[in-house]
């Protein structure tokens, strides 16, 4: 069952018809049980939601069918549905008992597909039933290890996105496999061989690759990630100061013009992006919101885009510890840019967990502060004005997440973020203390 929230927005966006189909799980359940025979129970939960208002809207699911495990997206269209429709009945699919691999609802205007089956990761399929396929085996691993079968888990998944998964060979060996979109592969590629170059750097290193499938097998790293120790409600200022040294060893790293740069242009067009789905989502905050993608709009102007090699997306997340150290996770999003970029994307995510309720303010304060004296006593580049003005823009970016993540209350947890938001924004442009600014209530 809907939200209030999320029938307004429904009925708000008069492009897409059946919004509403796609963000409601009992509608689901049902739709799914009009393409089974005989009796059927379903159990679904939302798990993401990438929503383009008046274009389209993806929302995975994951739950049970008749007691075995069932994962599937939906995916609604606008004006354009006829054709979306029409290429999706002829695309192959591998059938999942007791469906078909994806189901065409022209009176929906939606499809729902079940996986492996993806229509941007083609070559998911060759991860049916919790193993590898033979063909990917064979593209993947050298010849004295393609015998037998490799056991999959899932990691993570955002169809028509990526998908990343734990591979164990006979042997109980560990590697990570992640599956990219044509389009995403090459750039991910080239990003993997540089970082695989940085041997004093604790980064993924690359194993193998297959053009073929458009997959990158990494070496397998045991531990938890500190958001995992993070949310336990405890940490080790020596991992966050450990943290803060590599981060600055990676920013020291010689410009190379095989990475990408971040420029104003591209910051520009995502604020206004994002603004826009903001917008629909909170109607009654239509005017703060524009203001508010405005001002950051006129901060990218301050900024003078170095090209320091980034990581491109640090938290905590990407941070995994074990009784070695730590070593930072995916290298997808290294690029040339702004070092305040890691450091005010890490904050932002901090000030998520904390209005989430995750982590406290005191906790939040003693993160931010080793972290910070470790950075700067390795690299002392960034200044506060700098890590405000990119937490700001972290924090926006950061601002859809609640409604992407399939969360109840979602409305309410936006507000907060745009509040946080204007917050980091308004400390960018005086001088003010971080401890001043990390202990405020929003």
């Amino acid at each position: 069952m809907l939200s209030a929230a999320e029938s307004d927005l429904a009925r708000r966006d008069t492009e897409l018809r059946y919004l509403s189909t796609a963000l409601d799980a009992d509608v689901m359940a049902q739709l799914i049980s009009s393409r089974v025979d005989g009796d059927v129970g379903i159990e679904l939960q939302r798990r993401y939601i990438r929503y383009k208002p008046g274009m389209n809207c993806l929302v995975r699911y994951t739950g049970q069918i008749n007691g075995s495990p069932l994962d599937c997206y939906i995916k609604t269209y606008g004006s354009d549905s006829a054709v979306k429709l029409a290429k999706a009945r002829v695309r192959p699919t591998v059938n999942t008992s007791p469906m078909q691999g994806r189901l065409v609802f022209d009176e929906h205007a939606s499809v729902i597909t079940f996986f492996p089956n993806d229509d941007k990761l083609k070559k998911l399929r060759s991860f049916k039933s919790g193993h590898l396929s033979k063909s990917l085996q064979a593209s993947l691993f050298s010849t004295h290890t393609r015998t037998g079968k490799y056991k999959t888990e899932i990691l993570a998944y955002k169809p028509e996105r990526r998908f990343v998964a734990c591979c164990e060979d006979n042997n109980g060996g560990k590697s990570v496999i992640k599956l990219y979109s044509s389009r995403s592969y090459e750039h991910s590629l080239q990003r993997a061989r540089l970082a695989s170059q940085w041997l004093q750097l604790p980064l993924p290193r690359l194993q193998a690759s297959s053009d073929e499938f458009h997959a990158i097998v990494f070496d397998w790293q045991e531990g938890h990630t500190l958001a995992e120790t993070l949310a336990s409600g405890n940490y080790d200022t020596e991992v966050i100061a450990q943290t803060g040294e590599t981060l600055a060893r990676l920013h020291e790293q010689n410009s190379t013009a095989s990475l990408p740069s971040s420029t104003a242009r591209q910051d520009t067009f995502r604020i206004i992006a994002l603004a826009g789905v903001l917008a629909m989502l909170l109607p009654d905050q239509q005017v703060r919101i524009r203001q508010l993608s405005e001002e950051l709009i006129k901060l990218l102007q301050r900024i003078d885009y170095p090209n320091v090699v980034i990581h491109g997306d640090f938290y905590a997340r990407q941070v995994l510890t074990n009784d070695k150290g730590i070593c930072l996770l995916d290298t997808d999003e290294l690029r040339l840019g702004d070092p305040a970029t890691d450091l005010g994307n890490f904050i932002a995510h901090l000030e998520y967990d904390r209005l989430n309720g995750n982590i406290n303010t005191s906790m939040m304060h003693g993160i931010v502060d080793a972290l910070l004296e470790s950075y700067r006593r390795h690299n002392n580049v960034v200044n506060d004005d700098q890590l405000a003005m990119h937490t700001a823009f972290a924090l926006f970016h950061l601002s859809h997440q609640p409604f992407r993540d399939g969360g109840a209350n979602w409305p309410d947890k936006i507000n907060h973020l745009i509040n946080a938001c204007w917050q980091w924004l308004e400390a960018s442009r005086r001088p003010f203390l971080m401890a001043e600014l990390l202990e405020r209530k929003v």
